[in-house]
């Protein structure tokens, strides 16, 4: 993971520093509303897919540096936080929470009362894309790239029931013997629109391209998530 992030920063560097003759860019920020799709984690024997996690939703904050290559084309490398939830299957964490009771003796009966994971990160975007000038103050514009992503913090949350008492828990996903790394990296290809000459609306996908699970007791897991972002910009 540590090599596609110095492939990344070399990347930008060498756009930048080719695009030095051009007169044109530009700074612009960008909020994003986004709906994750993590996979089913398949445990690496050819057979068996866990859905373990369901669909999710959060928003992310950053800013983008627009240079152009030429009229048209154009390097935009960017860097932003992201916060988003997604749930946890109930068969699962059921599954989890008995083998906890098994592991102390108990035996009780219980009731989960909620469940999700909760995950801050950073992004760092390289997008090498195209404009198409439709007016004055309007264009469209198609785009593709890597973008690297570095989590920061992953909490599972869950609350349960215990007879009668209201239990709450919250383990991190990251780290040592843990079940997510934290560095991914995904591939965006999207499209947008710029319009009144600073405003930006954009829609792209990221398709996750690297495992997102640890391997554990000689099983190799694998985990993939895709991304929808919904884009909101202004550009200076």
């Amino acid at each position: 993971m540590r090599k596609i992030l110095v492939a990344l920063m070399a990347m930008v560097m060498a756009l930048g520093a080719s695009a030095q003759g051009f007169d044109v860019s530009r700074l612009g920020v960008r909020l994003s509303i986004d709906a994750a799709r993590p996979g089913d984690l398949s445990t690496g024997d050819g057979y068996t897919k866990l859905s373990i996690f369901g669909s999710g939703a959060g928003f992310s904050l950053g800013a983008v540096y627009k240079v152009d290559l030429t009229d048209n084309l154009f390097i935009e490398p960017g860097l932003g936080f992201y916060y988003n939830t997604f749930s946890i299957n109930n068969h699962f964490l059921g599954d989890m929470i008995e083998d906890m009771l098994e592991s102390i003796g108990a035996d009780m009966d219980y009731k989960t009362t909620s469940r999700s994971v909760r995950r801050f990160g950073m992004r760092i975007p390289v997008m090498i894309g195209y404009t198409f000038p439709l007016k004055d103050d309007f264009s469209f514009r198609v785009f593709t790239g890597p973008m690297l992503d570095v989590g920061l913090s992953a909490d599972m949350y869950y609350g349960m029931k215990i007879d009668g008492y209201d239990i709450h828990k919250a383990a991190s996903l990251y780290g040592k013997n843990r079940m997510l790394n934290r560095v991914d990296c995904y591939w965006n290809i999207g499209a947008g629109v710029t319009f009144a000459e600073h405003y930006y609306l954009g829609l792209q996908a990221d398709l996750g391209m690297c495992n997102m699970a640890k391997k554990s007791d000689g099983y190799k897991p694998s985990l993939h998530e895709n991304v929808v972002q919904l884009t909101f910009g202004y550009n200076f």
